[in-house]
């Protein structure tokens, strides 16, 4: 029978079979073999009658079936939620969303808590017409505006697309509906239509997935509006823009450069790695580390002490680490201008100091996470140097000139990918990608070194301690 099973079901992901037996009394009986537990494969059994897929009314049954993966559980219970109560609540579809997202490593905790959460909490309440009780998870019964998923249509759209046009640049800052709506009405700035378009965006993609799976009476997704595009624009003046070699001679090789901390070390370590504000603002001192002979700068927001794939959080549970997207964990060598400059220095330094954290200095923001402050200063630097750009050239232009760099020097794409963090579907990279310490470090530092701006920075030195008086 296992065998047969196996033919029928070519499938690596499934973690065992059961039978499934209806009893003289009428009681379902199982049998399940090792590697299922008692409690799924009772799930799974409710799951099947819940949706119609076991009949609980034959005067005998005899099923041979298999556990199967996880993504089919969440798939099931999804279906059974809809067919049991008429139908999924909003809430629900939009946490089965989260959940997909999250498992599937598309979304990190991050992503999802701090953009695609609060976005689509609005849209839910936007919405909604009435309030339902539920039990969050904390055990405790909290009202919240919801709406039956397949209720949804085009009004409600129409009514979410007319709230983002006129919801205030600080909308996001809210804690709910009744902020929402007296902010409609408070005559105050309009967030920019970029913005606007950009969170409709992400609702129009959820709508999309719903509708696929199902989950929604019509197409809802195509009946929001897209940005036109304007073709005649000149599109090489879109993105961030690189610095160009006078800008770098002004910003490391000034008289009044920083002696220490972050204002000393950030744009730095942004120009050689090409990394984010936040990632260099979070780094701990323990990242910094020797990877296949090579000394390396670890960009994770997972903690390498645990094997549950938690990100990093203080007791107050504001974390530590975050970063934009999955694919932006990675290791990146250190430049050797940076050993030079005396980077591993600065970090034997801190851990002397006992310190965790390598910019101790730098708090944590809801907005722009430890990166806030690094970004701020930055501007104000180029701002009096006269090079700052809104929107153009600013801190995060580190990353289009160290990428820029590279592309002169011949570099080929996957390896730019692996250094900056960015997704990519070659073969290779998804391949290397699911073992970040095994790609081809030595390689990627050759890559590294070559990158020069012919500048001449500052060495750094630990600021000395004034005798106390």
């Amino acid at each position: 029978m296992t065998q047969a099973i196996e033919a029928m079901n070519p499938r690596d992901n499934y973690n065992g079979q059961f039978l499934v037996e209806r009893g003289a009394d009428g009681s379902i009986q199982y049998k399940f073999e090792e590697g299922d537990t008692a409690e799924k494969v009772k799930e799974y059994i409710q799951l099947l009658q819940a949706t119609g897929q076991l009949p609980v009314d034959a005067n005998s049954l005899q099923r041979s079936v298999v556990v199967p993966s996880d993504s089919e559980m969440r798939e099931l219970r999804i279906e059974a939620k809809s067919q049991k109560a008429g139908g999924i609540w909003l809430s629900e579809l939009i946490q089965a969303y989260a959940d997909e997202k999250l498992a599937t490593n598309e979304w990190t905790e991050n992503t999802w808590q701090q953009t695609y959460r609060p976005l689509l909490r609005d849209f839910r309440e936007l919405v909604s017409k009435s309030k339902r009780t539920i039990t969050n998870k904390d055990g405790l019964e909290q009202d919240i505006w919801d709406i039956q998923a397949s209720e949804l249509e085009e009004q409600h759209i129409q009514t979410y697309t007319s709230a983002m046009f006129k919801f205030p640049k600080n909308y996001g800052s809210m804690k709910g509906l009744e902020d929402a709506k007296q902010a409609l009405n408070a005559g105050l700035p309009t967030q920019s239509r970029e913005n606007a378009f950009k969170k409709m965006r992400m609702v129009k993609t959820f709508l999309t997935w719903s509708y696929k799976r199902k989950k929604l009476s019509e197409q809802l997704d195509i009946l929001l509006p897209t940005e036109k595009k304007d073709k005649k624009r000149d599109k090489s003046k879109d993105g961030y823009q690189p610095w160009v070699d006078a800008e770098l001679k002004k910003i490391f090789e000034r008289e009044n450069y920083p002696a220490d901390g972050f204002k000393f070390w950030t744009p730095l370590i942004a120009l050689y790695t090409g990394a984010r504000a936040n990632e260099i603002a979070q780094l701990l001192v323990s990242d910094i580390k020797q990877v296949g002979g090579i000394q390396c700068i670890s960009i994770m927001d997972l903690d390498d002490d645990v094997d549950d794939d938690e990100p990093v959080a203080t007791p107050d549970d504001k974390p530590i680490k975050s970063l934009k997207t999955a694919a932006s964990r990675r290791l990146v060598p250190i430049h050797p201008k940076l050993i030079e400059v005396g980077f591993l220095k600065f970090v034997e330094h801190q851990k002397e100091q006992g310190e965790k954290r390598l910019f101790p200095e730098l708090n944590y923001s809801d907005v722009g996470g430890y990166g806030r402050n690094v970004s701020r200063n930055f501007a104000e630097v180029t701002k009096r140097l006269g090079i700052w750009v809104e929107r153009k050239k600013v801190f995060h232009s580190f990353r289009s000139t160290f990428n820029g760099r590279l592309m002169k020097l011949g570099t080929s794409q996957e390896l730019r990918e692996f250094l900056l963090g960015h997704a990519n579907d070659s073969m290779n990279v998804q391949a290397y990608g699911k073992q970040i310490e095994d790609r081809p470090y030595m390689q990627l530092y050759e890559e590294v070194k070559k990158v020069d701006f012919g500048l001449t920075h500052k060495a750094w030195e630990p600021a000395l301690k004034l005798p106390s008086l």
